[in-house]
C-alpha cells in the first residue's frame, strides 16, 4: 500500500511539474525570441539614424557648395563666407595695394623740383551680418597715419626699413528697417559723391539715418563727430543732408542727388579764417552710366558752393589778397568708360576755388605737392584687371593754382598695382 502511495504521490507530482516545466520552456522560448526581434529592431534603427546623419551631412555640404559657387557665379569669389545658425553670414575681404609715386613740380622761376617715392595700402575688414534681426557690424584695419585723408604707408620714410602702422579704418553697427537704415560709428562716406569733393579714404563718425523708396527717391541725414578741441572740452560736429533720385531708365542708369553740409560754430572758431567766416558747403551731384555694345560710359558732373565765406581780401583760407566771396565756388566734369569689363578709362577736369570747401577733406592727391584748395586742372587714368583679383593702373594728375599768381605747376604720376581677397 505504502508502494502504490509512493508511486501515486511520484506520478502525481510529475503530472503536476511537467506543464510548468514546459510553460517555462515556452515562456523561455518566446523571451529568446523577444530578444532577438528587439535587437534586430535596434540595429535596424541605428542603420536608420546613421543614413539620416549621413544624408544631413551631405544636405548641410551640398548647401555650403551651393553659397560658394552662387559667390564664384555673382563675381564675389574674392569673399570669404561662413554658414552658421547664429550668425548669418560672415564676409571677410581686403586688398594690397602697391604704388610707385613720382612727383614733379616746376615753378615760374624755372627751379625743378622732382619726388620719387613707394608706398603701400593694406585694407582688411569683415562684416558680420543678423538677417533675422536686421543688423549688421563692420570693422576694418588699415595701414596709414592719423590722417582721415590717406592709408598710404611710405616704404621707409623715417628710419630704413621701417615697419607699417595699422589702425582702426571703420567701426559701425547698422541697422534696417523696411526703407530705412541707420548707421552708428566710423563708416564709409554715405553721401553720393564726386572722387574729388571728399577723399575716399574720408570714414565719418557719428549717426546716418537713410531712406530709399521702390521708385528710386531716396534721403540721407547725418551728425558726424569731426574733430574734438581740448582747450574748449569739446566736439566740433558736421550736419549733412541728402536727397536724390536713383533709377534705371531703360538701359541707363541715372542718379542725381542735392546736398547741404554745415559746420558748427565750433569748428568755425577752430578752423575758419575770420570770424565771420563759416562753412555751409551746398552741391549738386550727377551722373549717368550709359550701355554702349562691350563699352560701359559714365559721364558725371559735381558742382558746390560755400554759403558762408564771407570776409575781406585775404581773409580767406589760403590768405594772400583772394577774397572769400569770389573764390566760394568749385565744380568738376569727368567721363569713364569700362571695356569689355577688363579695361577702365577716365578723364576729369576740376576747378576748387580757394573758398568752396574745407580743403582738409577733400581729395588729398589732388593738389598734392601745392595746396589743398585753389586748384584747377586735369585728372586721366587707366587699368587693366589681369585677373578677377588682381589689376594694374596708372593714374596722372596735372594741376596748378586757379587765382593766386607764381605758383609751382604739379605733375603727379601713380601706378598700382592691386591685390583684392
Amino acid at each position: 500500500m505504502k508502494k502504490r502511495l509512493a508511486l501515486f504521490f511520484a506520478l502525481a507530482a510529475l503530472l503536476l511539474i511537467a506543464p510548468f516545466a514546459g510553460a517555462a520552456d515556452y515562456n523561455q522560448e518566446l523571451i529568446l525570441r523577444e530578444l532577438e526581434y528587439l535587437k534586430q529592431k535596434v540595429k535596424f534603427q541605428e542603420m536608420e539614424i546613421q543614413q539620416l546623419k549621413g544624408a544631413t551631412g551631405d544636405a548641410l555640404d551640398k548647401k555650403i557648395e551651393e553659397k560658394v559657387d552662387t559667390k564664384i557665379a555673382t563675381g564675389e569669389s574674392a569673399k570669404v563666407s561662413l554658414a552658421n545658425e547664429l550668425i548669418d553670414q560672415l564676409e571677410i575681404k581686403g586688398d594690397l595695394r602697391v604704388r610707385y609715386e613720382r612727383m614733379d613740380r616746376d615753378n615760374p622761376a624755372d627751379d625743378y623740383d622732382a619726388q620719387n617715392r613707394w608706398r603701400t595700402r593694406f585694407r582688411v575688414g569683415g562684416v558680420w551680418k543678423n538677417k533675422t534681426e536686421n543688423w549688421e557690424i563692420g570693422a576694418g584695419l588699415a595701414t596709414g597715419g592719423i590722417d582721415g585723408t590717406s592709408t598710404n604707408d611710405t616704404w621707409g620714410e623715417e628710419s630704413p626699413f621701417e615697419t607699417g602702422d595699422i589702425r582702426l579704418d571703420y567701426a559701425y553697427a547698422k541697422h534696417k528697417m523696411e526703407s530705412f537704415s541707420f548707421i552708428l560709428g566710423q563708416q564709409k562716406n554715405p553721401f553720393e559723391t564726386s572722387w574729388l569733393y571728399w577723399d575716399g579714404d574720408l570714414r565719418p563718425t557719428g549717426f546716418t539715418a537713410k531712406y530709399k523708396s521702390d521708385v528710386g527717391v531716396f534721403a540721407t541725414l547725418g551728425a558726424y563727430g569731426v574733430r574734438f578741441y581740448k582747450n574748449d572740452k569739446d566736439t566740433a560736429m558736421l550736419l549733412g543732408g541728402q536727397v536724390g533720385y536713383e533709377n534705371i531708365i531703360g538701359e541707363v542708369e541715372l542718379l542725381a542727388a542735392v546736398g547741404y553740409q554745415h559746420f558748427d560754430s565750433e569748428f568755425s572758431d577752430e578752423q575758419a579764417p575770420n570770424p565771420d567766416y563759416d562753412y555751409q558747403l551746398g552741391d549738386l551731384y550727377v551722373e549717368a552710366t550709359i550701355p554702349a555694345g562691350a563699352v560701359k560710359l559714365t559721364p558725371y558732373g559735381h558742382i558746390w558752393c560755400n554759403f558762408g565765406a564771407d570776409g575781406e581780401d585775404g581773409e580767406g583760407q589760403l590768405g594772400g589778397t583772394l577774397n572769400p566771396g569770389d573764390e566760394d565756388l568749385g565744380w568738376l566734369i569727368g567721363l569713364d568708360a569700362k571695356i569689355m569689363k577688363l579695361f577702365k578709362v577716365g578723364y576729369a577736369y576740376a576747378v576748387v576755388g580757394a573758398d568752396s570747401l574745407y580743403g582738409g577733406l577733400k581729395d588729398s592727391d589732388f593738389g598734392a605737392g601745392l595746396s589743398s584748395t585753389d586748384l584747377k586742372g586735369h585728372k586721366i587714368s587707366a587699368s587693366y584687371s589681369m585677373t578677377k583679383n588682381i589689376s594694374t593702373g596708372v593714374t596722372a594728375f596735372f594741376y596748378e593754382a586757379d587765382a593766386r599768381e607764381n605758383q609751382k605747376d604739379v605733375d603727379l604720376y601713380q601706378c598700382d598695382v592691386v591685390y583684392k581677397f
